[in-house]
């Protein structure tokens, strides 16, 4: 399977980098013993949670196609294709909104274009600490991988390679402010892991607060055709304004097939920082072995 689409809309937290790969099973073992680690771990490896299990599960073939809700109060429900079940489990962050691209996921089988039913619950006891995971849903991605290897045997690696890439580079004349030190951040809009917070003005325009250079490089990530890299060297807190101009909105501009790049380097501009095209390392997830769902 090989398809590209990519979102690129401006509130989107998705960030999805995965492209072709190889190697022996034995090997695709170790290193989906080192993924299953990292499955409970937050953003940026910050430290273990708790991992979940599912207590029930159903998967279905299903003609429904698309069926909403994904996440619940209890569990995990919705009408999927498995290349999407697979990534939503295993890219490096859960997504903002589904993955759209099959050809982000490597070496799978043609069924794996199929749409399944999934119909998942936590026991009773795990549902306030399922209610309270990150914006991550590192304890969704847990489950959904337990949930994989029990009823598909899914074995996958990942392999690193040299991709494409922006960094995000600061000027001489910085239009940051440092966040004063025991401030109090306004709530309100979205929290970001590191404690920041992004709140919308206006129609387009956000204010960040107590916000560092990763995060702006993860938001910036998820919008771009290419990976984004943190290369300011600033590690610092800050507070600032993004307000594109109208006309603005519509980016007209092309550079290297991503159009987003002239738009959100007019924006970046105002606060002296600049995307600056280059390459660096990446990495793939690509499927060593995968089953049809075993029977209910």
């Amino acid at each position: 399977m090989c398809f590209h689409s990519r979102s690129l809309r401006w509130f989107s937290l998705m960030a999805l980098s995965l492209v072709v790969g190889f190697a022996p099973l034995s090997r695709a073992r170790a290193a989906q013993s080192r993924l299953e680690t990292r499955a409970g771990e937050g953003s940026g490896g910050a430290g273990k949670t708790k991992v979940i299990r599912f207590e029930v599960v159903s998967i279905r073939p299903s003609g429904q196609r698309f069926g909403g809700q994904g996440l619940s109060p209890d569990g995990f429900r919705t009408a999927i294709r498995m290349w999407q079940l697979v990534l939503y489990a295993y890219g490096p962050k859960a997504y903002g909104h589904w993955p759209t691209d099959p050809g982000l996921l490597q070496n799978g089988p043609a069924w794996l274009g199929d749409w399944y039913q999934i119909d998942a619950r936590i026991s009773n006891d795990d549902v306030v600490a399922w209610g309270n995971q990150s914006r991550y849903h590192e304890l969704l991605r847990g489950a959904l991988r337990a949930m994989l290897a029990e009823r598909c045997n899914l074995v996958l690696h990942e392999q690193t390679i040299t991709v494409p890439v922006y960094n995000l580079v600061a000027r001489k004349k910085l239009g940051l402010k440092a966040t004063a030190p025991g401030s109090v951040l306004p709530t309100g809009g979205v929290k970001l892991p590191t404690g920041a917070y992004i709140v919308p003005t206006g129609a387009i325009g956000q204010n960040w607060y107590g916000a560092t250079m990763d995060d702006l490089a993860a938001i910036l990530n998820d919008q771009m055709h290419h990976p984004v890299r943190n290369m300011t060297g600033l590690t610092g807190h800050y507070d600032f304004s993004m307000h594109p101009d109208h006309e603005m909105d519509r980016p007209s501009h092309d550079y290297e097939g991503d159009p987003q790049l002239d738009y959100r380097n007019e924006i970046l501009a105002k606060l002296g920082l600049e995307l600056k095209p280059g390459r660096g390392p990446d990495v793939n997830l690509v499927i060593d072995h995968i089953e049809k769902p075993s029977p209910n």
